[in-house]
């Protein structure tokens, strides 16, 4: 099979295209899918070793009744997980994480910001979406599908700890909402809603 051409991630047990952006918790939805449906049957293989994929082209082997799923993620907390994953030496596009993430995003190209976009690569599978898994209710969103069975394991979440940089909380998410501010009014996010799963953790202290 010619690569170019597989395309985004696939089930044709339950003939649904996956659109999975990156970090939005989509190697735990991953998990899920590959359990209970089929995903990805022809992955890992010698052209692509992986089972997954954040390729978000409409696979040619999809059928006219092939619906349309998508992970996504509230915008602050998605790039705070990226520029961790920048800060542990994976740093792509960005000059230099030890600067701190508000920097950083207003260091982002254009072009980058654009292929970033969530909306915009929703769209890019396919202009129809029949379902959001946001990466704050996996388990709530799948339970939507008639497929998945009544009960099920969410694996575990991937979340790093955050590097020893002080930056403001308030700042980030209104340099988050002006970069991203598609995402925001497209998804519904607002743009000081506060997920506890995602939130740094407090710190402790020691009393004598």
């Amino acid at each position: 099979m010619d690569y170019a051409k597989r395309g985004a991630n696939i089930s044709h047990k339950y003939k649904f295209v996956w659109t999975a952006p990156a970090k939005v918790a989509s190697r735990s939805v991953r998990d899920i899918f590959i359990k209970y449906c089929d995903l990805n049957p022809d992955w890992p293989s010698e052209e692509h070793p992986s089972d997954f994929t954040h390729v978000n082209n409409w696979p040619e082997e999809a059928g006219d009744d092939y619906i349309h799923i998508a992970s996504i993620r509230h915008p602050y907390y998605r790039w705070l997980s990226y520029w961790k994953y920048g800060c542990s030496g994976q740093q792509h596009e960005m000059i230099d994480p030890s600067n701190g993430p508000i920097e950083c995003l207003q260091t982002m190209s254009k072009d980058w910001i654009n292929a970033w976009n969530q909306w915009s690569l929703i769209n890019n599978t396919s202009k129809q979406i029949d379902l959001l898994i946001r990466a704050e209710s996996i388990k709530e969103d799948l339970k939507e599908l008639w497929f998945m069975p009544d009960d099920f394991e969410v694996p575990f979440v991937g979340k790093s700890e955050f590097p020893a940089i002080n930056y403001n909380e308030k700042h980030l998410r209104q340099v988050c909402f002006d970069v991203f501010h598609n995402d925001y009014i497209k998804f519904g996010y607002d743009k000081d809603e506060i997920h506890e799963i995602w939130e740094r953790p407090k710190k402790k202290f020691r009393f004598k």
